[in-house]
């Protein structure tokens, strides 16, 4: 993003855990869509028909797309190479999704990485242990299409702001 011309300036405040926080965010002149679109993002999802629905919808948006049949190969891809997010099954052939999203989230190298979750798995206990291992979100097959790149959207807006005003994520942490 260097070398840009910074076009419009938005100020505000946020209510972030009870707290308020000055929020600034710069618009330059890439569009929204571009700079969500840099590192492919990566699914990891044994279901042909699945894997495709998405790869479909995430191609169609103008992203390219990584994908893994199993949870031994998409470890070792997504530990390998950088993705700007992982789409991630749980019930996986040779390594769970649980198991992968630990180990993900364990390693310095991919802790930042965002996971989301998309399960047949959609019992209130399977939700939450998802989430507490660290998922950024948890979606539960069948699911929407459209709801679905939106929150990949939204996750990846997020992650941009975060690491565009790195001062803002750790000034607003609770002490």
């Amino acid at each position: 993003r260097t070398g840009l011309k910074i076009k419009r300036v938005a100020v505000g405040k946020i209510n972030f855990l009870r707290d308020t926080v000055d929020l600034q965010i710069f618009y330059d002149d890439l569009e929204q869509e571009e700079w969500l679109q840099k590192i492919p993002p990566m699914v990891i999802e044994d279901d042909n028909d699945i894997r495709e629905l998405i790869r479909y919808n995430l191609v169609r948006d103008g992203y390219q797309v990584s994908e893994s049949l199993n949870g031994e190969d998409g470890l070792s891809k997504a530990t390998s190479s950088p993705f700007d997010l992982i789409l991630l099954d749980l019930m996986l052939p040779e390594i769970s999704g649980i198991e992968i999203c630990k180990k993900l989230k364990s390693n310095p190298g991919t802790a930042g990485t965002p996971i989301i979750m998309v399960t047949a798995k959609g019992e209130e206990a399977d939700i939450v242990i998802g989430l507490e291992l660290g998922a950024d979100d948890y979606i539960t097959k069948p699911f929407s299409p459209k709801i679905l790149m939106a929150r990949i959207k939204a996750i990846l807006r997020r992650k941009e702001i975060s690491s565009t005003f790195p001062q803002w994520r750790a000034s607003s942490r609770r002490p």
